[in-house]
């Protein structure tokens, strides 16, 4: 188990685990990148927060069609009864 499954799992881990220290590093790169834009600067803006949440869309994107996948079993388990 890595450390960054430790932390999503809510329990201890090595927060100077190298892979977490370049995670925290980009994000903050990518957070101050999006302070020094303008609000103009739509398509900029845009993609920088989609790099900065992309890992957290691709989960949400998942649990939303392992969601839908149930509620269709559900249904369909409903029908039969």
């Amino acid at each position: 188990m890595t450390e960054r499954d430790k932390m999503l799992a809510g329990e201890l881990y090595d927060p100077l685990d190298p892979d977490l220290v370049a995670a925290r590093e980009r994000a903050r790169d990518l957070c101050q990148g999006l302070n020094q834009t303008r609000e103009s600067e739509r398509e900029l803006r845009r993609s920088l927060l989609c790099d900065l949440f992309e890992p957290a869309v691709i989960r949400l994107d998942a649990i939303a069609i392992l969601l839908r996948l149930r509620l269709e079993h559900l249904s369909w388990n409903a029908d039969i009864l």
